[in-house]
């Protein structure tokens, strides 16, 4: 049996489930390597989830745009702005 999909204010398309970066990943998009990528985990600079017992890590897609503006990295282009995010 499927669950259901996330609940969405009425009007709008249901959420979409957040896009999860491995460490390798998130490193090739900031442009620098994985173990900068854990050290910044590890500090708590940048949000992260871990799985399992061996303790890999995921950066959701939002954490990672969040980084890159707040430390000012020079990242890969899709690392910028969301586009479904309307601007002001």
């Amino acid at each position: 049996m499927r669950p259901d999909p996330p609940l969405a204010p009425a009007g709008l398309p249901p959420a979409a489930p957040p896009q999860l970066l491995t460490v390798t990943e998130a490193a090739r998009l900031l442009r620098c390597s994985a173990s900068t990528v854990r050290r910044e985990i590890t500090a708590g600079r940048l949000g992260a989830v871990r799985l399992g017992r061996r303790g890999m890590y995921r950066i959701p897609m939002d954490a990672l745009r969040i980084f890159a503006a707040a430390s000012g990295v020079h990242a890969d282009p899709r690392v910028g702005p969301d586009p479904t995010t309307p601007s002001i």
